[in-house]
């Protein structure tokens, strides 16, 4: 079913160039990306716990078929979205969850890996900052990210990723800060 909704949403590489779109698959495509948009739980996802093996699964037949109907890179971006959701494992200092971190380096794909750091950056949602406010908020998931890729060492992909997202976070807290001083010049 993932890979049908996705395939309202995106055109395949293998898609004829000159097809038309009607009315009716653009509302189909609206509504398919609101699906797509609002899946948000793990597959595997039992009682707080994710399951490996049926994470494994799904990932696996969903990057096949996305590959079969010419949506691999874009499937791969998706299914990274999905994987930035999971909940923190109870037992692990670290997050993503182990079984998340096994699902990255199993798929060793810069895909994945893209589409799971650009959710991690939007689950930030909307934000506003007060005048002269800086990056004290950036910097705090700067850190975290940090921690995390130094706990996850054992899962080298995740943890450049992770690390890459705090480098991220990093540099928007510095242009913050940046900017709290250029309002602090104007008044």
């Amino acid at each position: 079913m993932f890979v049908d909704v996705l395939s309202h949403v995106f055109r395949g590489k293998n898609a004829p160039e000159d097809q038309v779109i009607t009315e009716e698959m653009k509302a189909r495509a609206k509504i398919s990306y609101d699906v797509l948009s609002a899946f948000k739980v793990v597959p595997g996802l039992h009682e707080g716990k994710i399951d490996s093996r049926k994470l494994s699964e799904w990932v696996v037949k969903a990057r096949a078929l996305a590959t079969d109907r010419g949506l691999g890179d874009i499937g791969d971006q998706r299914i990274g979205f999905v994987l930035a959701h999971a909940p923190p494992d109870a037992d692990e200092p670290f997050w993503p969850p182990p079984a998340v971190c096994q699902v990255i380096e199993a798929a060793a794909s810069n895909n994945v890996e893209r589409g799971f750091a650009i959710e991690c950056f939007n689950k930030r949602g909307v934000y506003s900052k007060g005048i002269n406010e800086g990056g004290n908020e950036e910097r705090g998931f700067a850190e975290r990210y940090k921690g995390w890729a130094d706990a996850t060492l054992k899962y080298p992909r995740t943890s450049a990723i992770l690390m890459a997202i705090s480098d991220d976070w990093r540099r928007s807290s510095e242009r913050a800060d940046i900017e709290a001083e250029k309002s602090k010049l104007k008044f």
